[in-house]
């Protein structure tokens, strides 16, 4: 099999601290390294060395049990074991949550339980309620434009009538003329 390579980093994300390693971790969790610069931008911006009050540890600001899930005993270890577990994790909630960023969202920073028992919305606490759309511009900032669509291609198929159809002149010219 050919290796993999990675594709290139966007303008937007070139100059963002720890490119390369956030744009490897997040395509192994098949989501945009778009989307995890933003989250990592509103958790701690950029700082490996942040903790939380509550005890999330590094740039993704990722909780010890939540990291112990993916088999990061300490996700304050190295850039790597935090990209992995958060990323991983994140992908995880998407999948739960149906795909529902908002709500991957909510729950990445208030919890999963929090958004079940909230009737699958954003709970109701301030620091979430601001979170999300925070997470959200960033991600929408930083986001590849998208491409435009390629313009149609006209094919013309040639028309095979039966052995004997009888056509009125003027439609086949009109047909042909399209």
């Amino acid at each position: 099999p050919e290796p993999r390579t990675e594709p290139p980093v966007t303008a937007q994300l070139a100059d963002k601290p720890f490119t390369e390693l956030i744009q490897s971790a997040a395509r192994a969790a098949a989501l945009d390294p778009a989307l995890v610069h933003a989250l990592i931008y509103v958790e701690s911006r950029y700082n490996p060395a942040a903790r939380s009050p509550k005890g999330a540890v590094g740039l993704m600001q990722v909780l010890p049990q939540t990291a112990s899930r993916y088999g990061v005993a300490d996700p304050a270890r190295s850039l790597e074991a935090n990209l992995r577990a958060g990323t991983r994790y994140l992908s995880d909630l998407l999948q739960i949550f149906d795909r529902r960023l908002d709500l991957a969202l909510a729950a990445y920073n208030a919890g999963e339980n929090a958004v079940q028992r909230h009737g699958l919305r954003i709970p109701p606490y301030p620091e979430t309620r601001a979170y999300v759309p925070a997470v959200l511009a960033k991600y929408r900032e930083w986001q590849e434009p998208p491409r435009p669509a390629p313009a149609p291609v006209r094919v013309r198929v040639p028309i095979q009538y039966l052995p004997g159809t009888l056509l009125d002149p003027a439609s086949v010219r009109a047909a042909r003329d399209r």
